[in-house]
């Protein structure tokens, strides 16, 4: 089978995170590559060439969109508990939506355990990583049709420093 070979940055614990979770439903099949021990700030990662998804996919596709709505919906919940001033917790987003999907028939029984296991792990590495990668670009179905979400998660704070980074360097800074 062919396989994808993706090379992060060491600030980047997505891949690693999805490594704790290779092999669940819903989620890639994923190994971590040994380093080189070169004083490299990359890491390297080994999953299966999925295939796209595309509306074509039928429930894969359903089963994303739905996904995606019920994450916009724990985003606006947690943005009126805030009272659109408040700065929105990442935490509580991810907590918010795996209480949806868990009490969304026909996505419970077949994402509730995973969007779970993917919060606990979210909380692990920080309570800025967040669940919200839900975009065609970052999903794909396996040799079953079932969707498989590639990338679901980012660390909220390291986007934050990023962009900061980028307007400092465009002020002169």
């Amino acid at each position: 089978s062919t396989a994808v070979y993706i090379q992060t940055h060491e600030k980047d614990s997505g891949k690693e995170m999805l490594c704790n979770l290779s092999g669940r439903p819903h989620l890639p099949i994923i190994e971590r590559l040994p380093s080189c021990d070169d004083g490299s700030v990359y890491n390297w990662f080994k999953m299966p060439l999925y295939g796209k998804l595309t509306a074509k996919c039928g429930r894969a596709w359903s089963e994303f969109k739905h996904l995606r709505q019920l994450l916009r919906d724990a985003w606006e919940a947690e943005r009126k508990n805030t009272g659109f001033k408040g700065t929105v917790v990442p935490y509580n987003v991810n907590e918010r939506f795996v209480d949806m999907v868990q009490g969304t028939p026909g996505l419970a029984e077949k994402y509730g355990d995973s969007m779970e296991s993917l919060a606990e792990w979210c909380a692990t590495y920080g309570s800025s990583w967040l669940i919200e990668e839900l975009q065609p670009r970052n999903c794909a179905v396996d040799a079953a049709g079932e969707l498989v979400l590639l990338d679901p998660v980012f660390d909220l704070a390291e986007v934050r420093a990023e962009q900061d980074r980028r307007m400092k360097r465009a002020r002169g800074y």
